[in-house]
């Protein structure tokens, strides 16, 4: 027959690191007609964005006593840069122009949740869940501190991201005993940093004989 006890535990983690960069190295000596710095998101059929997920299911049951635990953790690092570093000396000739565009497009989803009725048995079930959502993004376009750039039309600077972090936490516990006891506890905690800049650096000579643009845009949400 089936045993007394049952006990169920399950746990997804998930760390996954992006790091997606394009710059001029620094003290680097550049002389060329234009200049693009491009960090982009690949493109899949229309789609840019870069999707990563942890999900913990769990069951337990048990005449008497039924037990059953999900742990789900993700913790999403997700860097994307374009810049001229410092020490840099870029020449544009001819009157060409300069663009450095970063992008970062992401979506980190965490579900820890039971499976059918999660722990369920005769006197006591007990069933728990905690989702953890750890995201830090950084998408920066920048020209840094004593980088030169001489010699150039129009200047544009452009970092933009949309990040969104979805995390989830179901439980239950059931007791099919007339006077059992049925406990379920679920905890969903996201903990988001999102850092979205363009910058001209100081202490390098900057000119520009067109227009200059620099622009920040970020979107995204948290569930």
């Amino acid at each position: 027959g089936s045993s007394s006890v049952g006990i169920g535990a399950a746990i997804a983690i998930n760390v996954p690191i992006l790091k997606n960069e394009a710059y001029i190295g620094a003290n680097a000596d550049i002389h060329a007609g234009g200049l693009v710095v491009e960090a982009l998101m690949t493109n899949v059929d229309e789609d840019t964005k870069q999707e990563f997920g942890a999900e913990a299911t769990s069951g337990a049951s048990g005449k008497s006593v039924g037990i059953a635990g999900s742990l789900a953790l993700g913790i999403l690092d997700a860097e994307s840069s374009a810049v001229i570093k410092s020490g840099a000396d870029v020449t544009i000739t001819g009157g060409g122009n300069v663009r450095l565009t970063a992008e970062n497009t992401t979506v980190n989803t965490v579900i820890a949740k039971p499976a059918n009725a999660g722990a369920a048995a005769g006197s006591v079930g007990v069933g728990a869940s905690v989702a953890l959502n750890i995201a830090n993004t950084s998408t920066v376009a920048a020209l840094a501190d004593t980088a030169v750039l001489t010699g150039a039309k129009d200047l544009t600077l452009s970092a933009t991201s949309d990040n969104s972090v979805i995390t989830t936490a179901k439980a239950g516990g059931a007791a099919t005993g007339g006077s059992g006891v049925g406990i379920g506890g679920a905890i969903a905690i996201s903990v988001v940093s999102n850092d979205t800049h363009t910058t001209l650096g100081s202490g390098g000579l900057q000119t520009v004989t067109g227009n200059l643009n620099a622009t920040s845009t970020h979107v995204g949400s948290t569930t």
